[in-house]
């Protein structure tokens, strides 16, 4: 059985990394943060409650979840978290929709570079 548990720890780092590459359409309010150890090969994904789940509860704004997997999260070197922390902020859209942006993909070692 997995277990999640919060992880402040990775929200301030994220909040941190989000400032110094001006993301400022990310609502923190609005984002979770979890751990977990399952034996698998995800690093850490996100999750949205996106347009269709939206549709029988207007009254919940957007939010999203990300979960690290404390095995394989770990592992990683800090420059290495801060990457994964940062291509799953750039999974958010500026409309903070509870969609997903392909942006990540594209534009992650860009961003790196700067957060260094």
């Amino acid at each position: 059985m997995v277990t999640y548990k919060e992880a402040p720890e990775l929200k301030e780092r994220a909040i941190v990394i989000a400032r110094k590459l001006n993301l400022n359409h990310i609502d923190f309010d609005r984002i979770h943060f979890y751990r977990y150890t399952c034996n698998t090969k995800t690093v850490a994904k996100i999750s949205g409650f996106f347009k269709t789940l939206q549709l029988p509860y207007p009254h919940i704004n957007p939010f999203y979840v990300i979960t690290f997997n404390d095995h394989n999260f770990e592992r990683e070197s800090e420059r290495e978290q801060n990457q994964t922390i940062l291509h799953e902020l750039l999974h958010i859209p500026k409309t903070f929709s509870g969609e997903f942006s392909r942006r990540a993909h594209k534009d992650i070692y860009k961003m790196a570079k700067k957060l260094l």
